[in-house]
C-alpha cells in the first residue's frame, strides 16, 4: 500500500490512518499524518500518488525554494496553500509553484465559481469556472470570410461550439 511505501523510505506516522477498530456506517478512514525527515524527491505511490483520503506528508526543508522545488517534482498540480504573513513571500510562491491554484493562508480544499479552476499537469479538468467557464464547455471555432475579390480573408471573430 502507500503508507507502506512510505514507512519502507523512512517517513515517520504519527498518525494511523487506518479504517476505525469498530466498524461505522459509511466509509471512513481516519486521517493519516507523515513526516519525512529530510526533503526528498517524490516517493512513487505515496506523495506523487492521488490517495483521495485525509492523509498529509510533512516534509523538513531548508527555505522556501526548497519547498517550492518540492511541491514543483510532482506529477500533480492542482492546487496549493501558502501560509505567511509576508504577501513578497506569497508573490514568490504564486509565481514558482506549478499550479493551477494557489491559496494564501487558507486551506487548498474548494474553488471560488467566478475564477477559473483546474489544474496543470495531471490534475484538473479545463478550469471549468469563471471567465473560462464558456471554453471548457466547447471548443473554439475561428471563422474566415472568403471571396473577398483578392483581398486578404477577414476574421469575423471567435464562436464556442
Amino acid at each position: 500500500s502507500a503508507r507502506e511505501r512510505a514507512a519502507s523510505a523512512g517517513y515517520i506516522a504519527l498518525t494511523a490512518s487506518d479504517p476505525p477498530a469498530t466498524p461505522t456506517r459509511g466509509y471512513f478512514v481516519r486521517p493519516g499524518i507523515t513526516v519525512s525527515p529530510k526533503a526528498t524527491p517524490s516517493l512513487p505511490g505515496y506523495t506523487d500518488t492521488e490517495l483521495f483520503a485525509p492523509e498529509v506528508c510533512i516534509c523538513v526543508v531548508d527555505g522556501v525554494d526548497e519547498a517550492i522545488a518540492l511541491a514543483n517534482d510532482s506529477a500533480f498540480g492542482l492546487a496549493a496553500a501558502v501560509y505567511t504573513a509576508s504577501e513578497a513571500s506569497f508573490e514568490h510562491c504564486a509565481d514558482a509553484l506549478r499550479v493551477g491554484v494557489v491559496h494564501w493562508n487558507k486551506s487548498s480544499a474548494g474553488a471560488s465559481s467566478r475564477l477559473p479552476f483546474g489544474g496543470i499537469k495531471s490534475s484538473g479538468n479545463h478550469r471549468p469556472g469563471g471567465l473560462l467557464m464558456e471554453a471548457s464547455c466547447g471548443y473554439p471555432l475561428a471563422v474566415l470570410r472568403g471571396d473577398t475579390g483578392g483581398a486578404l480573408p477577414s476574421w469575423t471573430g471567435i464562436a464556442f461550439s
